[in-house]
């Protein structure tokens, strides 16, 4: 069986490459006899990706295929069935941003500072906590200015989003407790002077109850313009986004439970910025924590995105981007392709 894992897993890499994502819709009805009605009704939805392929012209027989039908391979993990309807989304647009820095390049900046271990496409970081720390540890990725300077942003035209994913360190169980133990933070800086535009950071410790805090404090070239302390409580993990408006000069902060109210909501749209994440451990966390890791990301591609678009935006790269889903298609045809018995795709023939 590890053979067909193996060509399935081709067949997902090539697919999630070069496809584009798709969205299979399933109703499941109860009918009641009696009525002539259903007597409930759930509408299921699953996610996956496809690639349209051509249509040899031959094949048109204006019966088992028309004009106007499309043929979509799409990936084994989900197997449809004939009642389902295939709603095709927009194309992928993927903006990379790498935080790849070497780590002479970050030394250079700052002979005190390490590197994260990054990881996809050098857009997430990973820290391990040592515990009883004389002095902070703190490890910073950013884009590397080899061969040609700093890849900059410009959040001078629409509305620029990105999303920040974090998770901190599990401290349930904990016996001492400490009031900061460890941050992470995404930082939009002047790519010359590296003065802060717009940072999120989130801080966790534990409280004198022995139960653990997360909280968010965001900054901009003022100071502080919202937590600071631990009036703004977070989830251990999540994901927060930052929504830039060049027409305004202003930007917004959204978590899982909304919008944060900000004391000064202003950038200047004018300055080329680079991205720095930072994961930090401080002086005095406790030693029972050595060994528990945390992460961030730099989240810049549509398809990672979790929360509502506004009218306009687009991705740090100036992509347009749109969630909304374009075209709704019956099932007309499922054909597995199995080369050697388990399927590593399916072809699925649709029409409107």
């Amino acid at each position: 069986m590890a053979f067909y894992d193996d060509m399935q897993d081709v067949a997902t890499e090539l697919l999630t490459e070069f496809g584009r994502p798709v969205t299979f819709e399933r109703v499941t009805s109860v009918f009641n006899p009696i009525t002539g009605m259903d007597t409930s009704r759930t509408t299921e939805t699953t996610d996956t990706v496809g690639v349209e392929i051509p249509i040899n012209q031959a094949l048109i027989d204006g019966t088992r295929v028309q004009v106007g039908d499309k043929f979509i391979v799409i990936d084994a993990s989900f197997e449809p069935m004939m009642s389902d309807r295939l709603m095709v989304g927009p194309p992928v647009v993927s903006c990379a941003y790498p935080l790849d820095a070497t780590l002479a390049e970050i030394e250079a900046v700052d002979p005190s500072l390490g590197k994260p271990a990054m990881s996809d496409g050098d857009q997430t970081g990973a820290m391990t906590l040592t515990g009883g720390l004389v002095a902070d540890k703190l490890l910073i990725a950013f884009p590397t200015a080899i061969p040609s300077g700093y890849k900059t942003v410009r959040f001078d035209s629409g509305v620029k989003v990105f999303e920040f994913d974090y998770e901190m360190p599990d401290f349930s169980g904990a016996t001492v407790n400490e009031d900061r133990i460890c941050d992470a933070s995404i930082q939009l800086v002047n790519a010359t002077t590296f003065s802060i535009v717009v940072e999120v950071e989130v801080l966790s410790s534990v409280d004198a109850e022995l139960t653990q805090r997360t909280a968010l404090r965001i900054s901009n070239s003022t100071g502080h313009v919202a937590g600071g302390g631990f009036d703004i409580l977070l989830p251990r993990a999540g994901r927060i986004a930052v929504r830039m408006d060049s027409a305004t000069g202003t930007f917004e902060v959204e978590t899982a439970t909304g919008i944060v109210v900000l004391s000064n909501d202003t950038y200047s749209t004018s300055v080329d910025c680079i991205a720095f994440l930072s994961l930090n451990e401080d002086s005095g966390s406790p030693a029972e924590h050595a060994g528990k890791t945390m992460s961030a990301s730099l989240v810049t591609d549509l398809a990672q995105m979790l929360y509502p678009l506004p009218s306009g935006a687009t991705d740090i790269c100036g992509n347009t981007l749109s969630k909304d889903i374009s075209d709704s298609w019956a099932i007309v045809a499922i054909e597995p392709i199995n080369p050697a018995g388990t399927p590593v795709a399916y072809r699925v023939q649709v029409r409107k």
